[in-house]
């Protein structure tokens, strides 16, 4: 697909690659001039985070070296004691090497709190089969602030409309710069919906030192601003469009969006998202790339968010 037939704002934030601890606050920067540019005014929630930085990631089977991502929370060897395993099976593994059987790539789907690598589902049949597997996954610490970007009505919103902004893996096209896209454009094509509804492009929402299980920015947000969580007819969230027709669902929203008291407004909750086999085959990987977007279905989403709200 032409970079031309993509937004300006949705290029510019798939070449921050990734969008993760100190390269977030360059997305932010970047969301807040597209929307400083359009005298959209937008308010800021400064908090510090931390996320485990991969410094190495190395495999080798027999010899060859097998392509890997560090997918852990610590550092650590891979030995021949290694659990080769889809990300949430649960085997008490002190060891993993991770697969996730439809992605096209490798996927580090899940960060995992021994040390892990990440292998294309290609590799698994020899990893299995090898008599000799070492490796080695290096982590360190990496701190930075994050933000969420507020714009709209922060007095009585009707309905609240959240988009992450940072990524795990390379462009993070799918997931989540062009939901990101789909909000900026909402508020674009009519800024009267401002008045009635709170945009909130959201930081740190990938699995992080701050929050083992992510969402830390939406963790964040209700901590000082559960009184509009409470009030609010609807919490929207838009993730991972862009590769197929969108449609709404109430079903495992939390898998998108989780605060502490999600049980509290889970009824209220609702999630714009793509065919999930779709997404699978790219999201957390290096394929997710403005390549596998459509300009067509990120309009639909547009489209079907203005609706909802008008």
């Amino acid at each position: 697909m032409k970079k031309q037939n993509f937004s300006k704002l949705l290029i510019s934030l798939t070449s921050i690659s990734p969008r993760r601890g100190k390269n977030e606050p360059l997305a932010a920067e970047l969301i807040k001039k597209s929307l400083s540019e359009e005298n959209i005014p937008f308010i800021t929630q400064e908090f510090p985070a931390s996320v485990p930085v991969i410094t190495k990631a190395e495999l080798i089977a027999d010899g060859k070296n097998i392509p890997c991502l560090g997918t852990s929370f610590v550092s650590g060897d891979i030995t021949n004691n290694v659990s080769i395993q889809e990300p949430y099976e649960k085997t008490g593994a002190k060891e993993m090497i991770i697969y996730n059987p439809l992605s096209k790539g490798i996927c580090a789907q899940s960060i995992k709190e021994v040390p892990a690598l990440a292998v294309n589902i290609e590799y698994v049949d020899i990893l299995k089969n090898s008599k000799n597997i070492s490796g080695r996954v290096d982590v360190e610490k990496e701190d930075f602030i994050s933000q969420n970007i507020l714009v709209g009505n922060i007095i009585n919103p009707k309905k609240i409309i959240f988009a992450h902004y940072d990524s795990v893996v390379g462009a993070g096209a799918l997931d989540n710069a062009a939901a990101v896209d789909v909000l900026y454009q909402t508020i674009h094509s009519d800024r009267s919906l401002l008045n009635d509804y709170l945009f909130v492009f959201a930081g740190i929402e990938e699995e992080s030192l701050s929050n083992h299980d992510g969402y830390y920015g939406f963790e964040m947000f209700d901590n000082k601003y559960a009184y509009l969580m409470n009030i609010a007819e609807e919490i929207i969230i838009i993730d991972g469009v862009g590769v197929s027709e969108p449609y709404w669902t109430h079903e495992n929203v939390d898998w998108c969006f989780d605060i502490p008291r999600f049980s509290e407004i889970e009824h209220k909750a609702i999630l714009m998202e793509n065919d999930q086999p779709t997404v699978r085959k790219y999201y957390h990987s290096p394929l997710d790339t403005l390549d596998i977007l459509d300009p067509k279905y990120i309009e639909l989403a547009k489209e079907s968010l203005i609706f909802r709200l008008k």
